[in-house]
């Protein structure tokens, strides 16, 4: 309540058609794909700027 600005939990976005994003805080990011079966398959953790380069190769 008394930090509004402070990002609690992780936040999940979906990034393309098998592609999604985890965040936990401001920096630190997780990149994953939902292959079929539903396997995750774990490509990245980094910030924001790994996160950028990583997804103009390859989403």
């Amino acid at each position: 309540m008394g930090k509004p600005h402070e990002h609690a939990g992780i936040g999940l976005r979906k990034l393309g058609a098998s592609f999604f994003e985890g965040r936990s805080g401001l920096r630190l990011r997780l990149i994953f794909e939902v292959l079929p079966g539903g396997i995750l398959y774990f490509h990245l953790l980094g910030d924001h700027e790994e996160v950028r380069r990583f997804l103009k190769r390859n989403v």
